[in-house]
């Protein structure tokens, strides 16, 4: 196939800004953004959790703590030193609802074949439950984490897949086996002060059902490295729960920037080195029921430090690149934890690939992405 599909890959890429502004004190747990996938069955479950939506929410689902139609009373912190970091206290659950809305297009054309149109979207509701287990020494914070409830909808050109934790059925549909082996299952995370991941443990129950029908030899040889995808993957779905802080004090229009290179794959295997500006800044504090919140607004921008790269007899020719983040977040002053995040993330290009042994023939996509993540703590 000569077409190069972003879809499932563009929902992720941008949890640059997230956790990255700045550097941590204390050493976190390190996610790989390129993932080999060992079967089908994941490649498809994360191709629909890369991609979320609001759906059903289960009977009984308390409303969001947060209602952004309700004004705020403004708060003043006059205090020099205010700073903000994760500190619940031993025994605080929260439980929050993670859904995500993606659309993409998808043109191309290649030698010798019709043109190609594909038009994609996909729908995920989430609901996760945190509590917290203990307080170390260090100040990190052991939890124990659970999924509640998914529900996942794809739908691309003439497919429609929707699989929902609520039927019987599709709990044992195959394609839903990753999403089916969290469920109900105690995970264990530790995060640092600043909101980073230390460890996630307690997943071999997850990791045996997730291996259960394949053979010994895959289990043998693929086991270790299912593991540390599964952990990761994890891992992806908390950070969205996440806030991290830097370890400086934080007043009104308080602004941390950061600028770096980083290589950041655009189709199958061609990557391009991206210039990453990521600017957040603490718009104020506000009053809302018998919290006070802190209200962080992020962008993020990535452009391309070169938009030809050659190897070989091959040469890829990136042109009309944009790709934007914004984030609304608002977090509770004295305990850290996420009260709202709101992002809206962009992605459109044009890659041109060509070849010496094939003069003038090349094979070009284009391709118009865009997202909506909402995680909300409900009551």
């Amino acid at each position: 196939m000569f077409y190069f599909s972003a879809t499932a890959w563009f929902c992720g890429i941008f949890a640059w800004h997230r956790h990255i502004l700045d550097k941590p004190t204390e050493p976190k747990m390190k996610f790989s953004k390129t993932i080999v996938f060992f079967s089908a069955v994941i490649f498809f479950s994360y191709s629909l959790s890369s991609c979320r939506k609001e759906g059903g929410s289960p009977p009984g689902t308390p409303a969001p703590v947060y209602d952004s139609s309700e004004t705020a009373k403004v708060v003043t912190i006059s205090e020099k030193e205010h700073r903000i970091f994760i500190r619940p206290k031993v025994g605080d659950t929260y439980r929050y609802h993670i859904f995500q809305h993606s659309v993409s297009t998808e043109n191309g054309s290649a030698p010798d074949q019709p043109p190609m149109h594909q038009s994609a979207s996909a729908d995920n509701s989430i609901y996760i439950r945190e509590t917290v287990r203990a307080i170390r020494a260090d100040s990190s914070v052991d939890m124990t984490v659970k999924f509640d409830s998914v529900s996942v909808k794809l739908t691309q050109d003439t497919m429609k897949i929707e699989l929902s934790s609520s039927r019987t059925a599709d709990r044992n549909d195959p394609r839903f086996a990753t999403f089916a082996a969290f469920l109900g299952e105690d995970i264990g995370i530790i995060i640092t002060k600043f909101g980073d991941i230390k460890e996630v443990y307690g997943t071999s129950n997850i990791i045996t059902k997730i291996l259960k029908p394949y053979p010994d030899s895959i289990k043998i040889k693929q086991g270790e490295a299912i593991k540390n995808q599964i952990n990761a993957r994890i891992g992806q779905y908390i950070l969205e729960t996440l806030m991290h802080y830097p370890d400086v004090p934080l007043a009104k229009d308080s602004t941390q920037r950061t600028e770096y290179e980083e290589n950041i794959p655009i189709a199958a295997s061609v990557t391009f080195p991206m210039q990453v500006t990521i600017k957040q800044i603490l718009t104020g504090f506000e009053e809302r029921g018998d919290k006070t919140l802190a209200a962080f607004s992020t962008s993020s921008v990535a452009r391309p430090v070169r938009s030809v790269i050659e190897e070989g007899p091959v040469k890829a020719t990136l042109s009309n690149c944009t790709m934007s983040t914004k984030e609304e977040i608002r977090v509770e002053d004295a305990s850290g934890m996420l009260v709202y995040r709101n992002v809206f993330e962009d992605k459109i290009y044009t890659l041109t690939l060509e070849s010496a042994q094939a003069v003038g023939k090349s094979i070009t996509t284009e391709e118009n992405a865009k997202s909506n993540t909402k995680v909300e703590l409900l009551k």
